[in-house]
């Protein structure tokens, strides 16, 4: 049996470059106790990662 602890939170890295998507998932993780970090470019999140040690990210692939 796979047990599950839903105190899990961690850091999380969100790149998107619309700003509402990031904000909207901001929201639902931090409401999961997340510590979220966000960029609305590669540039950005690649200069966010330098001081950020994230578990995890959302990236949208089909940015401009």
């Amino acid at each position: 049996m796979i047990e599950t602890n839903s105190e899990v939170s961690g850091n999380v890295l969100i790149v998107d470059d619309e700003i509402n998507i990031r904000k909207g998932l901001q929201a639902m993780l931090r409401k999961d106790g997340h510590t979220i970090r966000d960029a609305g470019s590669g540039e950005e999140a690649l200069n966010i990662v330098q001081t950020f040690a994230c578990e995890a990210a959302i990236i949208d692939i089909r940015m401009p």
